[in-house]
């Protein structure tokens, strides 16, 4: 168990962190956010331990499934296709006193003698027919022969020795072009090979040049003809190319990659991604101004029911508002939206638009129903007067509270959601770095 003194936070560090609760959520109890700060850390970190330990006891159940070393200190060879394994043992002395950790390579299982040369047997008969691929018999080998390294099911490893790499290579491939027509005959020789045991085999094969398709033969007499005169022209700054290859006309045309086709492509995924992805930045835009003149909205009523309730007119408050914005502009701070209709508002008024035509103005571009509200409350006011604004400014305002507590909540809970993707990427890190050795070291003794 953990001991509860390793949960004890000290006095300075949740000071702190109280301090930072109170800027980040100026509208909820710092104390009460603190408090559920650290029973999430906490289950967090519960759920982290629990997961890690669980996932150690699994690896120890398969690391103990999976023990090499048997009853009567036997160790279980692998099978004969898998070669050999390293085995980590400690050797203690008699007395149990001291001990060796050695590591060892025990071989696979291999076949004896007489399977060797039983199993070399049944396989020399498969393999002339899986050599000649689509060839009918070795006395006529005109397409590329199939000289593989191992045939399936058997543990052998052939290695290919042609007599003539002119006429054919070690991979099976055909140089027709030193073919003679009426055939070269040549050896290959396949070399045998398993642990200890080896055998060699020759094939004596005929060679005959590739049949071609006119089309085929076409294309090669091209070729040769353009290498050849390639070949006598190399002192040229030009060279000629056929017109004409038995008796049949050529017309030569550059092959073009029409890159600019590609080009053209993509400008105009680019230019519908950018008309529409102009769209999506605008609607964000305005979501964010919402969003922002919505946590204003507290602010902008407060202060008015304090200037209104200081025995200021609706205009000297709404002047005052504005001025005080203004001078924190220029002192650097960011513009923010509700201000800025709220300035636009009053040099409506300056300019000679009325005081209540000005406020429903001010209500209608926010598209807000809270600021249409407000405006509603100080138009009728300059209306009508302006006894009991205050009381329905400061009405308005504790319902305005709780719609900016929400708000701050949602983005609390956001801003959550976001550091959990780094939070699970160090995790699955953290463990990938404990695993993998692990595994890599059950590989090696298996």
């Amino acid at each position: 168990m953990i001991s509860g003194r390793f949960f004890m936070e000290r006095e300075e560090d949740r000071n702190r962190i109280l301090h930072d609760m109170d800027i980040l959520y100026p509208t909820e109890p710092a104390a009460e956010k603190t408090k559920r700060y650290f029973k999430e850390k906490k289950k967090y970190f519960f759920l982290a331990l629990m997961g890690g330990i669980l996932f150690a006891i699994l690896l120890e159940i398969s690391t103990l499934q999976q023990s090499v070393l048997q009853t009567g200190n036997r160790i279980a060879r692998g099978s004969y296709d898998t070669g050999s394994k390293t085995v980590h043992l400690s050797a203690y002395y008699n007395d149990g006193s001291e001990k060796e950790d050695i590591s060892m390579q025990i071989s696979g299982q291999q076949y004896s003698l007489s399977e060797t040369e039983r199993m070399y047997t049944e396989m020399m008969k498969q393999l002339p027919s899986i050599i000649l691929g689509e060839n009918s018999s070795f006395d006529e080998v005109r397409k590329h022969l199939n000289l593989v390294k191992r045939v399936e099911g058997y543990p052998f490893h052939i290695r290919w020795q042609p007599d003539s790499y002119r006429l054919i290579d070690q991979y099976g491939t055909i140089h027709s072009e030193e073919i003679e027509e009426e055939g070269s005959v040549t050896r290959i020789k396949a070399v045998i090979t398993y642990e200890d045991y080896q055998a060699e085999s020759v094939f004596h094969i005929r060679l005959y040049p590739q049949l071609l398709t006119e089309q085929e033969k076409f294309i090669e007499e091209i070729h040769q003809e353009v290498e050849k005169r390639n070949a006598a022209s190399v002192t040229d700054a030009e060279i000629q190319l056929p017109d004409q290859i038995e008796k049949k006309e050529i017309i030569w045309r550059e092959k073009k990659s029409h890159e600019s086709l590609y080009l053209l492509l993509l400008t105009i995924v680019c230019s519908v991604t950018l008309y529409y992805g102009k769209d999506m930045n605008l609607h964000k835009q305005v979501e964010q101004r919402r969003k922002e003149m919505k946590i204003d909205y507290v602010e902008i009523i407060s202060k008015l029911a304090l200037f209104l309730g200081a025995g200021m007119t609706t205009k000297g408050a709404w002047k005052k508002i504005v001025t005080d914005y203004e001078k924190a502009c220029h002192s650097g701070m960011k513009k923010r939206y509700a201000y800025e209709e709220m300035m636009i508002t009053y040099h409506e008024m300056c300019s000679g638009v009325s005081e209540s035509t000005a406020y429903e103005r001010f209500g209608r571009r926010s598209e807000l129903p809270c600021y249409q509200i407000l405006a509603s409350i100080i138009s009728q006011s300059v209306k009508r007067g302006a006894k009991g604004t205050v009381t329905l400014l400061l009405r308005e305002m504790t319902g305005a509270f709780e719609e900016r507590k929400s708000i701050a909540r949602q983005l609390g809970e956001e801003a959550g959601t976001k550091l959990l993707i780094p939070m699970f990427m160090m995790l699955l890190i953290v463990m990938l770095m404990i695993v993998l050795p692990a595994f890599l070291s059950l590989q090696g003794v298996s």
